[in-house]
């Protein structure tokens, strides 16, 4: 191993300990659900959550009149019915997803930004 390799391990060591951050909570699915509860975005979280169980719910009635129906044409409806509000329900989920994944990112750059500051104010002159 290199100087430089070792040199950048050092102080990538140091740097770590002298962040005083616990990585092992950062990456729970239920602080990431809990923290999109929190903050300006609220309202969707909560808008995306009803939407999420009225399509649902929705998908599982179709599911089950699909095999309680006798008749072709109803079998057809109900299955149609099934798929879009199923296709529905994943593109609500997707965007969800991408919402908490939008406010982990800005989490993770203000930690950055933070330890940037702090750099510099430690750097000698």
């Amino acid at each position: 191993m290199k100087d430089t390799e070792k040199d950048i391990r050092e102080l990538l060591q140091k740097s770590q300990a002298a962040v005083h951050y616990d990585d092992s909570r950062e990456g729970m699915l239920r602080d990431v659900l809990v923290s999109s509860f929190k903050g300006r975005m609220r309202w969707a979280s909560i808008i995306t959550w009803a939407c999420m169980l009225a399509f649902g719910g929705i998908a599982v009635f179709a599911a089950v009149q699909f095999f309680l129906a006798e008749q072709v044409r109803e079998m057809i409806l109900y299955a149609t019915l099934f798929v879009v509000s199923f296709s529905v329900l994943l593109v609500v989920k997707l965007w969800y997803w991408m919402l908490a994944n939008r406010n982990a990112i800005q989490r993770e750059l203000k930690r950055l930004e933070l330890r940037l500051v702090e750099g510099r104010t430690n750097a000698p002159q």
